[in-house]
């Protein structure tokens, strides 16, 4: 191994784009349903904080964060993280117009490239691209969160992502338990199921069951069953009663 003093693998491009039309190849954890299985698995014991509060705090103050896009120029691919779950919600969103008109800004993304010089190099890609703000001298300081995530097939393994100020533990209130309770107690809720295998029940009051075919479809339900949205005004349902 040669020490290269003309590289700079600890610099990286990062900038802000909309990502109202954006679409791309292979993006299955939100265009199939693939995901569905992991993500009920992964969320059955954080269906509080992951389902209500996360939902709760949209419906409110809309997304307060962008989401992150790493992207590679040179192998021309990207990845979401985090933010999948931003996303999806903001796709599902989009069809109930009347529950986010008071927010002020659309939901945006940062593109993190290691190997990008401009961000002009993605507007073929990307739309609305600009600058992160930045202060009056033109600099920007920011601090980077690292969680490990080591596996039983790799070690020594950390995720990075920008230090956000809205996690979902902190955005928990009593208040919030108390209306969780109430919805719970006055809501019909519904089951989850995915290829024909039972997962499990979110709320109770005898919940209707209904087969998901994409991981925006428990959103979809939550908010038809928890929020009151009326499922004639999803463009495409990805659920059906069972």
């Amino acid at each position: 191994m040669i020490y290269n003093t003309r590289d700079i693998p600890f610099r990286a491009a990062i900038f802000e784009v909309g990502i109202e039309k954006f679409n791309p190849t292979g993006f299955t954890e939100h265009t199939t349903g693939a995901a569905v299985p992991m993500w009920l698995e992964r969320q059955q014991h954080r269906v509080y904080l992951r389902l209500f509060v996360f939902v709760h705090d949209v419906l409110q103050w809309g997304f307060k964060e962008p989401i992150i896009i790493w992207g590679n120029l040179e192998k021309q691919e990207m990845r979401m993280h985090p933010g999948v779950n931003r996303f999806i919600l903001n796709s599902v969103l989009k069809d109930l117009p009347h529950l986010t008109k008071h927010h002020r800004d659309p939901l945006k993304a940062w593109v993190i490239d290691w190997n990008c010089s401009h961000r002009d190099e993605y507007k073929h890609i990307f739309e609305d691209i600009q600058p992160i703000a930045r202060d009056k001298r033109g600099d920007r300081n920011m601090k980077w969160l690292v969680d490990h995530r080591t596996t039983w097939r790799m070690e020594d393994q950390y995720e990075f992502s920008p230090l956000g100020e809205n996690y979902l533990g902190d955005l928990d209130s009593k208040w919030l338990k108390k209306i969780w309770k109430y919805k719970l107690e006055s809501h019909k809720g519904f089951g989850c199921w995915y290829g024909g295998k039972k997962f499990y029940d979110i709320g109770r009051n005898n919940p209707i069951q209904y087969e998901i075919n994409r991981v925006a479809g428990v959103y979809q339900l939550f908010l038809k069953h928890f929020f009151d949205a009326n499922e004639d005004h999803f463009t495409t349902k990805y659920y059906e009663r069972v």
